[in-house]
């Protein structure tokens, strides 16, 4: 795919998923017409990368709000919390919360799939980076869905699995459909979290383990993941439904910080 430029805009693709936009300083406001032109973006790459940027808490959330609405759904204190290893888990004196689990690897995940109402997006800002590790990788599931197998998918089909919060308090679950439908594109997606899925209702235990192990060789395969190398001021807007990502390790001596803002 090649890159496309309207106006003062360019879309550029990633491979395999994603694209990178230039031509936009987020500090502004922007137009109908260039909110118009990121949403169709967005949702046909289901990634949009901006770099070095210089922005506020009030610019990430104008930035999200083209793509939906603000949740703080969880632990996000008016739609917003911190992914990082320098400040402590936890609410602190500024009314930030800091997510556990900010360093180190995280498997493949939906975030908040053990809820009734899944995210619709997330969005990253990196404020500090280590310079090696770290990376967020995203696998597209809408290629990984049409990747199952007929008698898998057979299988699976009205469905419905269990995920369940390993970090949360009360460990909050929820069962979902399966073969999950897209809330925009009505496009159904192979609904499993590595980190999350407990069972699918309905199929025995060992079964259940592997068909896990069968979706997670799908939608780990290199060709249908991008991987991203933080570099500080990215912002990076996913959705959270035809995308899964995860962190890989880092040495835990580099700091790495990032704000994080929740699209309901």
């Amino acid at each position: 795919m090649q890159a496309v430029t309207i106006g003062q805009v360019t879309i550029e693709p990633l491979s395999p998923v994603g694209a990178r936009v230039h031509g936009i300083d987020l500090r502004d406001e922007l137009s109908e017409d260039t909110k118009a032109i990121l949403r169709k973006a967005f949702d046909e790459h289901a990634l949009l990368l901006f770099r070095d940027q210089e922005l506020t808490k009030d610019d990430l959330k104008r930035l999200a709000s083209v793509v939906g609405t603000i949740s703080d759904q969880g632990e996000a204190p008016g739609g917003m919390n911190l992914v990082s290893n320098v400040n402590a888990p936890g609410l602190n004196e500024k009314g930030e919360h800091t997510l556990r689990g900010g360093d180190g690897e995280l498997h493949m995940h939906f975030d908040h799939c053990f809820q009734e109402h899944p995210l619709r997006g997330i969005l990253l800002y990196s404020v500090e980076v280590p310079p090696e590790g770290g990376d967020t990788i995203f696998a597209d599931v809408r290629i990984a869905t049409k990747r199952l197998p007929p008698d898998i998918r057979a299988r699976i089909e009205g469905k419905l699995i269990r995920h369940k919060s390993y970090l949360r308090t009360g460990q909050p679950e929820w069962n979902h459909p399966i073969m999950y439908e897209h809330p925009r594109t009505h496009e159904r997606v192979l609904f499993f979290s590595k980190l999350q899925a407990r069972e699918i209702l309905g199929i025995p235990e060992e079964e259940c383990k592997t068909l896990f192990e069968k979706f997670t060789s799908i939608i780990e395969d290199d060709e249908i993941i991008y991987r991203h190398h933080w570099q500080p001021k990215d912002v990076v807007v996913w959705d959270n439904i035809a995308l899964q990502h995860a962190r890989e390790t880092f040495d835990p001596k580099y700091r790495r910080h990032l704000q994080r803002v929740q699209i309901g």
